[in-house]
Order: C-alpha cells, then sequence, then structure tokens
C-alpha cells in the first residue's frame, strides 16, 4: 500500500512539472518540435501500461488473461457447517481435480475449494476470474432443473460458470483440464485486452487522464 501511494504521488508531481515547464513552450518551435508532444505520449502511455499489466492474472497458450472480480457476493453464514461436512466428505472427483490446481500449480491461478455463495456451496472458486468450477456427477443429473436454477442464479451475480463432469476428472483427467484452459483463454471477458494491438495516437495530447486499455 504504501509504495502504491508513494507512485501515485510520484506521478502526480511528475505531472505538475511537465505542465509547469512545457506549458508555455510552444509545440513548433525548433529543436523542441514534436519532442514534448513524444515525451508526454510516452510518458501517458507508459503510466497506462503499467495499470494494464496489474490487471493480468496469467498467460494461457501466450494470451494474457485478464482479471475479473466479482464484489459484493451474498453469503449465508448458517451454511457453515453444512460446509465443514462438505469437505470432510472427501469425494473422489473432488479430490482428484484439487490436486491439480491448489497451491496455483494450474496456470499459477488460486482456487477456492468448497465456496459460498448466496444460499449455495460451489465446489470450487476462482475469486480472480469471478469463475465456478463444478464437479457434475450423478447426484447432479438427477436435479437437472435445480441446477439450471442455480447456474442462472450465479449468472446473475456476473459469475461465469463452468461444469466437468466427475466421470472425465476420474477417467480423463488431462481433457478435463483442457477443456477448463480452453474455457479461460478463449472466453472474451478474460481476454478483451485492446492493449494487444492498441491503436495510435495523433500528435495532439489531451490533458485528460489516458483511457483504459480495457474494453467494458
Amino acid at each position: 500500500m504504501g509504495l502504491s501511494l508513494f507512485f501515485i504521488f510520484a506521478k502526480i508531481y511528475a505531472d505538475l512539472i511537465l505542465n509547469t515547464i512545457f506549458e508555455d513552450i510552444p509545440l513548433n518551435s525548433p529543436p523542441l518540435e514534436g519532442w514534448i508532444s513524444k515525451f508526454k505520449e510516452f510518458w501517458k502511455t507508459g503510466w497506462s501500461i503499467n495499470t494494464t499489466m496489474k490487471e493480468i492474472l496469467t498467460t494461457i497458450n501466450g494470451i494474457p488473461i485478464r482479471r475479473n472480480f466479482v464484489t459484493n457476493l451474498p453469503y449465508n453464514s448458517y451454511l457453515k457447517v453444512l460446509l465443514k461436512e462438505k469437505r470432510k466428505a472427501r469425494i473422489l472427483g473432488e479430490v482428484i481435480f484439487w490436486k491439480k490446481v491448489r497451491a496455483k500449480i494450474f496456470h499459477e491461478i488460486d482456487f477456492d475449494r468448497q465456496r459460498i455463495i448466496g444460499n449455495y456451496i460451489v465446489d470450487f472458486y476462482v475469486k480472480a476470474l469471478g469463475l465456478i468450477v463444478e464437479i457434475d456427477g450423478s447426484i447432479h443429473d438427477k436435479k437437472q432443473v435445480y441446477d439450471e436454477m442455480r447456474e442462472k442464479y450465479f449468472e446473475s451475480l456476473g459469475l461465469l460458470v463452468f461444469k466437468i463432469s466427475d466421470f472425465d476428472v476420474r477417467n480423463n483427467l488431462n481433457l478435463a483440464m483442457k477443456e477448463l484452459e480452453d474455457f479461460i483463454w478463449n472466453h472474451p471477458v478474460f481476454k478483451n485486452l485492446q492493449f494487444l494491438n492498441p491503436p495510435l495516437r495523433g500528435r495532439g495530447i489531451s490533458s485528460s487522464e489516458p483511457e483504459s486499455l480495457f474494453q467494458k
């Protein structure tokens, strides 16, 4: 936090100096023609790229994956007792999957196991991506209507849901992990970055803050 405040104040101070020094100098005054504009452009662009890099969580197949935090998720504290029971149950498919993603070993992505969201407990949750991963087994198959209602609820909160069959986790884990990988790096929410192909600006430099490099 201390370093972040330091860099913020450093940028404000540097901008003040730039505006003070160059405010009264005509941009067409030789030998400064074009140099001042390029310097200001470099300063603002560099700051924007630095901000953008902080939004990148990881890379998959060479594609930067941006963070997708979903804040203020509802939480039913009464489910804590049930949560402990589910963790003790040690369902085989969940245990196998957990060994593949625990401690950020899957593309340095942090997974939470058995997370309470609203009145539900999800199998796995990635906070930095707003992503729920569910292991579907025979129990899920018998509750199709319930699962559809549950998924619509998560989506109404702005969350993404990815489902893997328990059979695939137990019998073809590599395929299951590849499908999860493809889901993340192909999803537009995680890779919609302008800086992959940034537009060139003209010589005129606006005095306002640089635009965000993300599509909203």
